[in-house]
C-alpha cells in the first residue's frame, strides 16, 4: 500500500472501539455481568477498561492521515493555513457540547447535570493533541509527552491530599479534589467516588492520542507491508510490557488515567491496529470486519444515539402502568424465565444492543452518510 492512502483497518479499529463501549456500557442487568466486560473497581485492568483508550488512540492516528489532506489542500490553495484551527475549534466546542447534551437526556435538569464526560475528554484531547502536533517539531512533542506522564506521576506520587502521600485512593485523590471545587459534587458522575473522565486526566490522555498519531505517522510515510505491520505490533507489545511492569511504580488505573494505564492500553491499541493493518489492509478479509467498519464510519453518532436510546428504555414501560418494567428488564427477565443464564441473557441483552445500532450504521453507510463532528 502507498504512503499516505487510506487505510480502512483504522474505521475498523474505530468502530470495534465503540461497539465495545455499547456493550460494555449497556448490559441487561448490572448485577449479572461477565467479569471482563466490567471495569476495574479502582487498580488494575479489564478488557472492559480498554475500550475508551483505544478510541482516543485511533483518534491519534486518523490526525495523522488528517493534517497531512489538510496540508496538501493549502499546498494546492484548496485551504487556508487558518481553516484548521476554525475546524478544531468547531469540533472541540461541538463535541463538549455534545458530551452535556448527552449527559442531561432527557429531563435535563442542570441542577445536577454532569460536566465531565467521554466526548468531553475527547474534545479537549483531540484539541489539545491538534495544538501540541501542529506548534511543537517531533523531539519537542516527545519531550511534551514524557514530561505530561512523569509530571502525573509525581502529582500522584508526591502530593499529599488530606496530608497523606501518595493520594490514589477513590475517596482521596487530587484529581477528585479538583473535579469537586471545580464542578461541585452534584456535577461529578454519581457512580463512583471519583469520576472516571476527571479533569486532570485529560494531559495523559493527550498522551495517548499522541501515541496514536506517531502510530499514524509510522504508517502514513513508508509503504504498509507485512514488515511494517510486525515491527508496530513488536513496538505496541513493548510498550503494554513496560506499561504493564510500571505497575509496580504506579498502579495501573483507568479513572485517574495513570502514565502505567497509559503505556499499557496504548501499547496494546498499536498491536491491535497492526493486527487491523494486516488482516484488512494487507489480506483484504474485510468480510468478518465490516459490522465494526461501518460503526467506524459514524462513530459519535452511534454513541451519542446509543446513549440516549439507553436512557430512553427504561423509561418505555411494558404493559403502560407506573409500576411496570422497563424495556431492557422486561427483555431480560424474559430471557432469564426461558431457562437463559442470567449473566448470559445479560450478554445478549448487550449484543443486541450493538447489533441494532450496527443496522443503523449499516443503512447509513449503504446510503453513503457520514456524519462528522
Amino acid at each position: 500500500m502507498r504512503p499516505g492512502g487510506r487505510l480502512a483497518s483504522l474505521d475498523v479499529l474505530r468502530g470495534f472501539a465503540i461497539a465495545g463501549m455499547l456493550l460494555v456500557n449497556n448490559p441487561g442487568s448490572w448485577s449479572h455481568v461477565f467479569p471482563p466486560l466490567r471495569h476495574a473497581e479502582w487498580h488494575g485492568w479489564t478488557l472492559a477498561d480498554l475500550v475508551f483508550p483505544f478510541f482516543v488512540f485511533i483518534m491519534g492516528t486518523a490526525l495523522a492521515f488528517s493534517l497531512l489532506k489538510h496540508r496538501e489542500k493549502v499546498e494546492a490553495g484548496e485551504a487556508s493555513a487558518g481553516s484548521l484551527r476554525v475546524r478544531t475549534v468547531r469540533r472541540v466546542a461541538l463535541l463538549i457540547i455534545l458530551g452535556l447534551l448527552l449527559n442531561g437526556f432527557p429531563f435535563y435538569d442542570f441542577g445536577d447535570l454532569r460536566i465531565p464526560g467521554v466526548l468531553q475528554r475527547l474534545g479537549l484531547v483531540y484539541g489539545l493533541t491538534v495544538l501540541i502536533v501542529t506548534l511543537l517539531k517531533p523531539a519537542g512533542r516527545f519531550v511534551l509527552a514524557v514530561a505530561l506522564l512523569v509530571w502525573w506521576w509525581a502529582t500522584l506520587t508526591f502530593i499529599p491530599v488530606d496530608g497523606i502521600a501518595p493520594a490514589m485512593e477513590p475517596t482521596r485523590n487530587l484529581q477528585r479534589s479538583i473535579d469537586l471545587m471545580l464542578f461541585g459534587e452534584a456535577h461529578v458522575w454519581q457512580g463512583a467516588a471519583t469520576d472516571p473522565e476527571g479533569l486532570l486526566g485529560t494531559p495523559s490522555a493527550v498522551v495517548t492520542c499522541l501515541m496514536g498519531y506517531w502510530a499514524g505517522v509510522f504508517l502514513r510515510d513508508r509503504v504498509i507491508d507485512n514488515i511494517a505491520a510486525l515491527r508496530l505490533a513488536v513496538a505496541g507489545l513493548l510498550i503494554a510490557s513496560v506499561g504493564q511492569a510500571s505497575d509496580l511504580i504506579i498502579p495501573i488505573n483507568k479513572p485517574l488515567w495513570t502514565p502505567s494505564f497509559v503505556m499499557l492500553s496504548a501499547g496494546l491499541a498499536m498491536t491491535s491496529l497492526a493486527l487491523c493493518v494486516w488482516v484488512v489492509d494487507l489480506k483484504r478479509v474485510r468480510w468478518l470486519l465490516d459490522p465494526f467498519r461501518d460503526i467506524g464510519l459514524n462513530p459519535i453518532l452511534v454513541f451519542v444515539g446509543a446513549g440516549m436510546l439507553a436512557r430512553l428504555l427504561p423509561l418505555a414501560k411494558v404493559g403502560g402502568y407506573a409500576e411496570a418494567p422497563g424495556v431492557k428488564t422486561f427483555a431480560f427477565d424474559e430471557m432469564v424465565s426461558f431457562g437463559v443464564a442470567p449473566r448470559f441473557a445479560s450478554l445478549l441483552f448487550a449484543i443486541a444492543f450493538v447489533f441494532v445500532w450496527w443496522v443503523v450504521a449499516w443503512v447509513l453507510a449503504k446510503w453513503r452518510i457520514i456524519v462528522r463532528v
